[in-house]
């Protein structure tokens, strides 16, 4: 009976931290890819600057 509720007890522990790690991996990741456009914008000049 211990073993089965100390089972039970860590998957409710791990379920409760799954959604907390995905929200924490998104919040650190979206910045970064906007990090990158921002940067690639910034280093490619426009169409305009290219023709001319």
């Amino acid at each position: 009976m211990v073993e089965s509720t100390a089972q039970r007890a860590a998957d409710l522990n791990y379920e409760a931290s799954v959604p907390q790690l995905s929200e924490r991996v998104v919040k650190v990741r979206s910045p970064r890819p906007m990090r990158v456009d921002l940067s690639y914008e910034e280093s490619v000049p426009p169409p305009s600057e290219r023709s001319s």
